[in-house]
């Protein structure tokens, strides 16, 4: 499986996704050059290069009626990963987001949908069954 990590997501985080899931590939917005692309173009480029999950902190995405039917057009998973908490920063916005990743990329390997699929990991979950939405875009 192959994941794009939208600009909001460190590219930092690629070498511990690529230990961590070494079957997957990892590629960050950054990596690509792609900063700055409109979303709906985001997906678009990311559908033609074969990326599988769009990995986002930017719920945003999923709010925005537009924005929402070109994931889906792409044909693309949506990890939405929530936003470690104000005054939060540097290691530690990584590490929270890291744990989130981790847990939330398990599910989707897991799972493995046809139809694209919104992942929404609303905190690190102990029990993932209970904090973890899983819903078709």
């Amino acid at each position: 499986m192959k994941f794009l990590l939208d600009e909001c997501v460190s590219d930092r985080l690629l070498p511990s996704l690529e230990a961590a899931f070494r079957n997957c590939q990892f590629h960050s917005v950054a990596s690509l050059d792609w900063r700055g692309t409109l979303d709906p173009k985001l997906f678009a480029a990311a559908a033609e290069a074969s990326f599988d999950v769009l990995v986002s902190l930017d719920h945003k995405i999923l709010r925005v009626d537009h924005e929402r039917n070109a994931l889906r057009k792409a044909g693309l998973h949506f990890a939405a990963i929530e936003r470690p908490p104000v005054g939060v920063r540097g290691r530690d916005f990584n590490a929270l987001v890291l744990a989130q990743l981790v847990s939330c990329l398990t599910l989707v390997l897991r799972t493995s949908p046809t139809a694209p699929t919104l992942f929404r990991l609303g905190a690190v979950p102990h029990d993932h069954t209970k904090r973890l939405t899983v819903e078709h875009i």
